[in-house]
C-alpha cells in the first residue's frame, strides 16, 4: 500500500501545471456536455408536451362545438313542449275549465325524458391521463369543469325524474285508469284508459299531472343552463386556439357581454 501511495505521488508531481490546465478544461468540457444534453432533451419534452397540450385543445374545442350544437337542438324542441305544458296547466290549474282530450293527451310528453347524448371522448382521454391540469390556464380549466359538472347534475336528475314519474304512473293508473302516454317510438300520443272526466277534476290526478309538468319545467331549466355552460366552454377553448365558436350553420350564439361573457 506504501508503495502504490508513493509511485501515484511520484506520477503526480510530474504532471506540469499547463497538463492540469488542460485537464481541468477537459473535465468541464465533458460536465458542460453532460448538462447541454440534459438541457435539449428537457426542451424536447417541452415542445413535445406543449404540441400534445396544443392538440388536446383543439379536440376539445371540436367536441365542445358539438356539444353546444347537441344540447341546443334538444333544449329548442323541448321548449316548445315545456310552453305548451304551461299553457295547459295554466287552464287546469287556475280551475277556469277543464282541459280538453286533446289538451290532456299532449301532456303525455312531460314523461318524455330521452338521454341528451353526445362525443366526450377527447374530455375522457383527457381525465384518464392527467386530468384538468393538462389544460394550460386556471380559466379554461373552471369552463370545462363546470360544464361536465353540469352534465353529470342533469344526468342523475333524469334518471331521477324517470323514476319518481314510472313509479307514479302505474298508481295512478290503477287508481284512475287513465293517463296520458307518449309512445317513444312514432310519438304517437293519447289517453290511456276511459275515465278521462273523473281524472280531470280529481285533486289527486291534478297534484300528479302538476308534478309531472313542474318536473319537466325543472329538466328544461337544467337543459339551457347546461347549453349555457357549454356555449362559455366553447368560447374559452375557442379563445385558447384562436378560432370563433360556429358550432353549426343557422346556429346563433348571439353577442357576448364584454363585462360577464354571457351572451
Amino acid at each position: 500500500m506504501i508503495a502504490i501511495w508513493r509511485r501515484t505521488k511520484k506520477a503526480v508531481g510530474s504532471i506540469s501545471d499547463g497538463e492540469w490546465a488542460l485537464l481541468a478544461l477537459e473535465s468541464l468540457g465533458v460536465v458542460v456536455g453532460i448538462l447541454i444534453a440534459f438541457q435539449l432533451d428537457s426542451w424536447n419534452e417541452n415542445r413535445k408536451e406543449a404540441r400534445a397540450q396544443a392538440e388536446l385543445v383543439e379536440r376539445l374545442f371540436d367536441e365542445s362545438e358539438q356539444i353546444v350544437a347537441s344540447i341546443r337542438t334538444q333544449s329548442e324542441f323541448f321548449a316548445d313542449m315545456n310552453r305548451g305544458h304551461q299553457q295547459v296547466a295554466q287552464i287546469w290549474f287556475t280551475g277556469s275549465r277543464c282541459p280538453t282530450s286533446s289538451e290532456l293527451a299532449s301532456l303525455g310528453t312531460t314523461n318524455f325524458y330521452p338521454a341528451l347524448e353526445f362525443d366526450t371522448a377527447a374530455y375522457d382521454e383527457m381525465i384518464g391521463s392527467g386530468g384538468l391540469s393538462r389544460l394550460p390556464s386556471a380559466d379554461l380549466r373552471r369552463a370545462v369543469s363546470s360544464f361536465h359538472s353540469e352534465a353529470e347534475a342533469y344526468t342523475s336528475q333524469l334518471e331521477y325524474f324517470r323514476d319518481v314519474n314510472s313509479r307514479r304512473e302505474q298508481s295512478q293508473e290503477d287508481e284512475f285508469g287513465a293517463y296520458p302516454l307518449m309512445d317513444p317510438e312514432t310519438g304517437a300520443v293519447q289517453i290511456v284508459g276511459q275515465d278521462v272526466s273523473r281524472a280531470c277534476g280529481d285533486t289527486d290526478y291534478k297534484l300528479y299531472m302538476y308534478g309531472r309538468i313542474r318536473n319537466f319545467g325543472v329538466m328544461q331549466t337544467q337543459r339551457e343552463a347546461m347549453l349555457d355552460s357549454a356555449i362559455a366552454m366553447c368560447r374559452a377553448l375557442g379563445e385558447e386556439v384562436g378560432r370563433a365558436c360556429g358550432p353549426a350553420e343557422g346556429f346563433d350564439l348571439g353577442e357576448e357581454d364584454p363585462e360577464t361573457g354571457a351572451a
